[in-house]
């Protein structure tokens, strides 16, 4: 009875061997002929470690079969990136201009003062200045409350740019001008209240001009 028991268990054995070949090659089958899709594959159940070095290519995965929801942050490298896409990256267009940034810090301090360069060469002369001030006067008597007119000359040919009259008599000035020639100054007085003689002094600026 033993004998026996060990023969059944082997046939057994042999049966559940033969059913397991005919599913592994089924599922051989069902691989080679192209039957089990992604469907059929659980997630995370294929590894990087478990494929090939470049047996999945480009061709390969479909338009928009990864997203940016699925890549780990730093996963993809500049050196994963092909030629085209860097070109397309340096060539892109330029974003609108960002607001203005916080004006910076103030730089250092300058070096110190250079040495003082040579001196320039003398300009050209000026037109001659104002020379030899001079004030000239003359007095004369003078009666009555009729205009009465005095002259002053300039000496050594000066030239006149002023004058004026005084007197302890009540004048008033009618004219004070300079002559057609401006080397003398003349005035116009007139007494304004009585008619007795009284002196009057007339006064010329003189100057060496041009």
């Amino acid at each position: 009875m033993p004998k026996r028991r060990f023969i059944d268990r082997r046939v057994v054995s042999v049966i559940v061997g033969a059913t397991m070949l005919l599913a592994l090659g089924s599922a051989g089958g069902a691989v080679a002929a192209g039957q089990i899709g992604s469907p059929g594959i659980r997630d995370h159940s294929i590894r990087s470690v478990d494929l090939a070095k470049n047996s999945v290519t480009a061709r390969q995965v479909r338009k928009a079969a990864v997203r940016s929801a699925e890549l780990k942050n730093a996963g993809v490298r500049p050196v994963d990136l092909s030629a085209a896409v860097h070109e397309l990256i340096a060539t892109s267009v330029t974003g609108p201009a960002g607001p203005e940034g916080p004006q910076g810090p103030a730089g250092p301090a300058g070096g110190p003062e250079g040495p003082a360069g040579p001196a320039g060469p003398a300009g050209p002369a000026g037109p001659a200045g104002v020379s030899g001030y001079e004030v000239v006067s003359v007095a004369q008597a003078l009666s009555g409350n009729k205009p009465k007119t005095l002259t002053v000359d300039c000496p050594g040919g000066k030239v006149a740019v002023g004058g004026g009259v005084s007197s302890g008599a009540p004048i008033a000035l009618a004219g004070s001008y300079p002559s057609s020639g401006g080397q003398a100054w003349t005035v116009t007085v007139r007494r304004t209240k009585g008619k007795a003689g009284f002196t009057a002094t007339a006064y010329a600026t003189c100057v060496n001009a041009g």
